[in-house]
C-alpha cells in the first residue's frame, strides 16, 4: 500500500477502494436480485443496479481529474462483508425470509459506502476539489436514497411477508 501523506493521498485510497466496493457490489446484486421473491423489492435492486454503471463513471471521471492513474486496491471491508451476506443467504429457508436477509445484507453495503462517500466529500471540499465534491454529493444522495427505500420496503412488505410466510409454516 503506498503511504497516505497527504489530504489528496487519503482522498485517492478511499476512492480506490470505492471502485472495487461498487464492482464487487454489483456482482453480489446480480447474483442474488433474480431471486427475489417481493417484486417490489427486484424492481428496486434492478434500479439500483442500473446506476452502479453511472457511480463507476463518476469515479472514472474523478480519478482522471485528479490526474491519478487508475490501479485497483482491493476492499477488505466490503470483501468481508459481501462474504458474511453470502453465507446468510445461503442460509436462509424461505424465499420470504431470504427477502428479508438480502435487504440488511444490501443495507450493510449501502451504511459502508455511504460513511466512505462522506468522507471522500469533506476531503473534496477541504482540498477545494468542488467538482470532485459535487460528483459525491450526488452519488451519497442515490446511496441514502436505496438506503432509505429498503427500509420502507422492509417496514412495509418484506418483514410482513416473511412472518406471514413463518405463520403459515408454523401451522402446518
Amino acid at each position: 500500500m503506498k503511504k497516505i501523506k497527504t489530504l489528496k493521498d487519503a482522498l485517492i485510497h478511499e476512492l480506490k477502494g470505492l471502485y472495487d466496493s461498487e464492482r464487487k457490489f454489483k456482482k453480489h446484486l446480480q447474483r442474488h436480485h433474480k431471486a427475489v421473491y417481493s417484486k417490489d423489492l427486484r424492481n428496486a435492486l434492478t434500479s439500483y443496479l442500473e446506476s452502479v454503471e453511472t457511480r463507476i463513471n463518476k469515479l472514472d471521471w474523478a480519478f482522471q481529474y485528479l490526474d491519478e492513474k487508475f490501479a485497483a486496491r482491493q476492499n477488505p471491508c466490503i470483501s468481508a462483508i459481501l462474504k458474511e451476506n453470502e453465507k446468510m443467504i445461503k442460509n436462509t429457508i424461505s424465499q420470504e425470509l431470504r427477502d428479508v436477509v438480502l435487504t440488511g445484507c444490501i443495507q450493510r453495503v449501502l451504511h459502508h459506502n455511504i460513511s466512505v462517500y462522506g468522507t471522500c466529500r469533506a476531503l473534496a471540499r477541504e482540498l477545494r476539489m468542488h467538482d470532485i465534491e459535487e460528483i459525491l454529493k450526488d452519488i451519497l444522495t442515490l446511496e441514502k436514497e436505496m438506503d432509505h427505500r429498503l427500509s420502507r420496503l422492509a417496514m412495509k412488505e418484506i418483514n410482513d411477508d416473511a412472518y406471514a410466510a413463518e405463520l403459515v409454516n408454523r401451522t402446518q
